[in-house]
């Protein structure tokens, strides 16, 4: 439609001609007023995700934890800070390429897992020899394009969980071994790394997009996380959102259907309970299909996208 057209209806905004995008997620940098401030605490986690896609990540409940302070890595970050990994959890570690040959950081800091993403044809020279030579543990998360990093995020989450729930389970046997610590590499530490830290920091701990991009940029300030990437860390989000409330309405509908039988039970025949129980079922759908349907009245916002054409009086 040609907006100069005498029409009744005028545009409300704009008209871009442009291939169609989503809406760009903005993300402020971490605010840090004084070197000793947190940025971010978490100090409880829920374990509502299910087991299959974590790996029975319930272990970690044990451990209290409470995100480090970032330190000086806000107000005093150098420019060749990027070229060595820094410690975003007490176990997590984000780096370059570079970090994961470097020996002599790999012993410091006690890393005792290497994992690496990368696509598929840079498999032959994303490979440090370093992990090997140390006779650590070492993956890989290949992928052919940047679209497939989502489908990626539940092997790369599986895989750190696994290994930080043997290593714990070892240490109660032998007080003398180290917890397990992970150092998750790209080739720049920047983008693809940085992007699965922050899915796993959202998946684990259930923070939402904007806090797990900051707290992944507080420690490593020069991390690169484009619209794109943001927009699959926002779809991770829904995709875990939608899981926790299909669990939480089966285990509450479990329980209410339980409670009701049992209430049924002591009142009436087996054929009426069977009746009233499937009017119940009934009436909750209804219910349930006004409320939603208020709900997203009241939700909706906007604009129309054209306004009615007001002509003046002669």
């Amino acid at each position: 439609m040609d907006p100069s057209d005498n029409s009744f209806h005028n545009p409300s905004h704009q008209y871009v001609y442009r291939v169609p995008s989503p809406p760009r997620i903005f993300v402020p940098p971490p605010i840090q007023t004084s070197i000793d401030s947190p940025i971010a605490t978490t100090e409880k986690i829920s374990f509502l995700q299910p087991s299959v896609l974590f790996s029975h990540c319930s272990f970690l409940s044990s451990i209290q934890f409470r995100h480090p302070k970032p330190r000086d890595h806000v107000i005093d970050w150098t420019y060749n800070e990027r070229q060595s990994a820094q410690e975003i959890l007490p176990f997590l570690f984000l780096g370059p390429l570079g970090a994961a040959r470097d020996k002599a950081f790999l012993q410091s800091k006690q890393i005792t897992m290497v994992l690496g993403v990368r696509k598929v044809m840079d498999g032959f020279m994303l490979n440090p020899r370093a992990p090997r030579d140390l006779q650590l543990e070492m993956h890989f998360v290949d992928i052919k394009t940047e679209r497939e990093l989502i489908e990626s995020f539940g092997r790369l989450i599986a895989l750190v969980n696994e290994h930080l729930e043997r290593r714990y389970r070892a240490a109660q046997a032998d007080p003398s071994l180290a917890p397990g610590r992970v150092l998750v590499f790209c080739e720049s530490g920047n983008e693809r790394s940085a992007t699965a830290v922050a899915a796993y920091i959202i998946a684990v701990y259930g923070v939402n997009l904007v806090e797990a991009i900051q707290i992944v940029q507080g420690q490593r300030f020069c991390v690169n996380i484009d619209d794109d990437s943001r927009t699959r860390l926002e779809t991770l989000s829904h995709i875990l959102r939608a899981q926790i409330d299909v669990l939480e309405a089966n285990r509450g509908g479990q329980e209410a259907t339980q409670s009701s039988n049992n209430h049924l039970d002591a009142l009436s025949p087996r054929l009426d309970r069977k009746r009233t129980a499937e009017r119940m079922m009934e009436d909750d759908d209804d219910d349930y299909m006004v409320d939603v349907g208020a709900e997203q009245k009241l939700k909706r916002d906007g604009s129309a996208p054209f306004s009615d054409t007001v002509e003046e009086e002669d």
